[in-house]
């Protein structure tokens, strides 16, 4: 294997690579192929997955249809119980008037408990790295490799 400096003269050299620079380039190759592998992979397992839960999702309309002309709220097959229930999944249209709701309500048990890492990385950075009151940030290292 093969390395290419600039020289001075704006001309690309040939130089062999180290023992260390073939250990690093073929670890990043390795990387990169085993990142492919998995992309791939995952895109069939999505795929397989679309089409048993599409197929699943009519299976479910069948047996809430038939709980819904037969009157019952669930019945039971040699296989399992199938009932059916009222899912309830809450949006919010106008987040000012949902706040000032909950702050005039006192009512903060509405929300979720998340810490936006954003906000957090942006109040740091205009507030010399303090944090508000109860917050703790974890720092790592990570690795991030570009394919060339």
């Amino acid at each position: 294997m093969t390395n290419y400096v600039l020289t001075d003269k704006m001309k690309l050299k040939e130089t062999p690579m180290t023992e260390e620079e073939k250990k690093l380039d073929h670890a990043t190759r390795v990387y990169i192929e085993m990142r492919d592998e998995r992309a791939t992979k995952k895109k069939a397992w999505q795929a397989e997955d679309a089409d048993l839960k599409s197929k699943m999702d009519t299976i479910e309309a069948f047996l809430l249809g038939t709980c819904q002309s037969l009157g019952v709220e669930s019945f039971r097959t040699a296989h399992g119980t199938v009932y059916q229930e009222i899912d309830v999944t809450p949006t919010c249209g106008d987040w000012a008037a949902f706040g000032n709701w909950i702050i005039k309500n006192e009512a903060v048990e509405a929300l979720e408990k998340r810490v936006k890492k954003s906000f957090i990385i942006e109040y740091m950075e205009t507030h010399k790295n303090k944090l508000p009151p109860g917050i703790s940030v974890i720092r790592e290292y990570t690795v991030t490799i570009r394919r060339k």
